[in-house]
């Protein structure tokens, strides 16, 4: 007798149907992918107190939004704040707002995505 293999997709899929007949919701994490820096409790803490949203874009200003105080508060620039949690791309939040760099003149906003210059 042959023995039946499933790959791991397939496996996923068939328990993925029967969560769906016993009634069970089933969502796909992988459908809406949702970048770290698009929650509004997710923060990048660095040494001095500089908070960010993103760990990719550390020396970009965009990506700066507030100070974390000694005793514990924190100002947040609110309006940088909503810019990464309403982002168009929720997969990587940056990449929209690099996108709005003309829209919104931030100071090397996608200067990650240039090309590094050649030596």
């Amino acid at each position: 007798m042959k023995e039946l293999k499933l790959t791991k997709e397939e496996q996923l899929k068939e328990l993925e149907e029967l969560a769906k007949l016993a009634g069970f919701m089933y969502d796909d994490p992988h459908a809406h992918p949702l970048c770290y820096a698009a929650q509004a409790d997710s923060y990048v803490i660095r040494a001095k107190g500089k908070i960010q949203k993103c760990t990719v874009a550390l020396n970009n200003d965009i990506n700066t939004i507030g100070t974390l105080h000694k005793d514990g508060t924190m100002d947040l620039d609110q309006t940088k704040l909503k810019k990464w949690l309403f982002a168009e791309d929720k997969a990587c939040p940056l990449q929209s707002l690099a996108m709005e760099k003309l829209a919104v003149p931030y100071e090397g906003a996608g200067e990650h995505l240039k090309e590094p210059a050649a030596v």
